[in-house]
């Protein structure tokens, strides 16, 4: 009989003297609200790997590893709000795979076949309400997706410029996507009932020089588009009636190549992982203009490893989870209150890890 456990991954054993048999597996026990999976695509193994997440340093365990298909190309992987589905966007095969996540292991069982997409897909996210998939084509494509997790095409609509990236506001009425050329964001107003998107008045907007990711702050207020080739970071207000973009002064300087974007979970701070630089530039966020200033540890490092090219933040803002493409690994910083970071540990992915996603 088990009685107490402690927080984190604990080997487990247990026997039957009826059935002579002894089993020992690891079991993960977190605090609620606490990230408890996480899982990494890893872009030239055509695979996904699972963690498990400890709960007391949030050091990550490898669990198992899916394989997606030979040529399938995963470059990302999102998790519904409720932590029931995972789905994973193939660029070379053109689709999308579901899957069911074991509430108690965090293991995958897939969905069904993978939906076929009309063209490359370079990046998708997910409404606030779990209940549509924004996908970006030739254009942004819209799915729904049923209570079992399944997705069905909803709706297509273009763009000034095929677009690599997209940003949805937290109440999902607006949605935003980045394109490298000619370096502009494309605003939609989306439609919950019918599941279609309607340009924005204005739109395309003019960012940097390349960007290449496009987060919207969790108030709503303001939109940050981090400009690849640029190095720096540009800051929109958001117009609250239309969700017109309108650039907050000239784009902030950050180092080299940045490819990543990630808010604290209060939104105070906006860490931008510099991809070439192999660092994090990291700033306070006015709450009245959105306008950025530097961090006093700002750039930080080391990461865990080289490349950063995604980062997460767990749910309850202890950690920034950092994948590394560079050097296949993921690293682990602490949070510190003043939005300072710190490695505490790093573990191995396969082959060119893209991004990830945690599951409380």
């Amino acid at each position: 009989m088990l009685t107490s456990v402690s927080t984190g991954v604990t080997q487990v054993t247990a026997t039957s003297s009826d059935l002579n048999l002894t089993a020992t597996m690891p079991i993960e026990v977190s605090a609620p609200g606490q990230a408890r999976f996480a899982y990494v695509t890893n872009l030239f193994d055509d695979t996904l790997e699972t963690y498990l997440v400890d709960g007391t340093n949030g050091q990550l365990s490898p669990a198992a590893t899916t394989f997606l298909g030979s040529g399938s190309g995963p470059v990302e992987v999102l998790a519904d709000p409720t932590g029931r589905f995972v789905y994973v966007l193939n660029r070379s095969s053109r689709s999308i795979a579901g899957f069911n996540v074991d509430p108690l292991t965090g293991s995958l069982n897939p969905l069904s076949s993978p939906t076929a997409l009309p063209s490359d897909g370079y990046a998708f996210a997910l409404h606030p309400s779990g209940k549509y998939l924004f996908v970006t084509d030739q254009g942004v494509t819209t799915y729904s997706i049923a209570s079992d997790g399944s997705i069905s095409l909803t709706s297509r609509q273009s763009a000034s410029s095929p677009p690599i990236s997209l940003g949805v506001d937290p109440s999902g009425v607006f949605v935003y996507a980045a394109s490298f050329y000619p370096g502009s964001i494309s605003g939609y107003s989306f439609d919950t009932q019918s599941g279609n998107l309607a340009t924005i008045a204005g739109s395309p907007f003019l960012a940097g020089t390349n960007p290449e990711i496009v987060i919207v702050h969790p108030s709503g207020k303001f939109a940050y588009v981090s400009n690849g080739n640029g190095q720096s970071v540009s800051v929109f207000l958001v117009d609250p009636g239309t969700g017109a973009l309108i650039a907050e002064g000239p784009p902030v300087a950050v180092q080299q190549i940045p490819i990543a974007l990630a808010f604290d979970g209060t939104g105070n701070f906006l860490y931008v992982g510099n991809n070439a630089s192999n660092t994090i530039s990291a700033f306070v966020v006015d709450p009245i203009t959105g306008n950025l200033t530097p961090h006093s540890g700002s750039p930080f490092t080391p990461l865990g490893g080289n490349g950063p090219a995604w980062m997460s933040v767990d749910p309850t803002n202890q950690y920034l989870y950092v994948v590394n493409q560079g050097s296949d690994t993921v690293g682990v910083l602490a949070i510190d209150a003043a939005g300072g970071l710190s490695l505490k540990s790093s573990a191995p992915t396969g082959a060119l890890p893209l991004s990830m996603a945690l599951v409380k």
